[in-house]
């Protein structure tokens, strides 16, 4: 069975889109578009909020994985610290 390929322009390069005129490439050309708009706004989202702008950052930023990375060990400490402060009010100190 006959493998396919999608080219680009005879140079190689053209805007990093399919040439050929199928419904796939079509397809995959739209794609290409929303994910290149989907870049373009996370790093104008970067720039406004005056964070770094790197490769990893507009990633994060599209997977959602943004914000501030907390560690558990970060959480329990906050955590227990909150409920120090409330010995003897609330809590009775043997119950910490």
């Amino acid at each position: 069975m006959p493998r396919k390929e999608y080219g680009t322009r005879p140079n190689g390069i053209f805007a990093g889109r399919v040439t050929a005129n199928r419904e796939n490439s079509r397809e995959l050309n739209s794609y290409l578009d929303s994910l290149s708009a989907k870049v373009f706004q996370a790093k104008k989202a970067l720039l406004k909020a005056d964070k770094e702008v790197t490769a990893d950052a507009i990633k994060n930023l599209l997977l959602g994985k943004e914000g501030d990375k907390r560690m558990i060990l970060k959480f329990f400490k906050e955590h227990n610290g909150q409920i120090a402060a409330l010995v003897g009010a609330d809590f009775a100190p043997g119950r910490f």
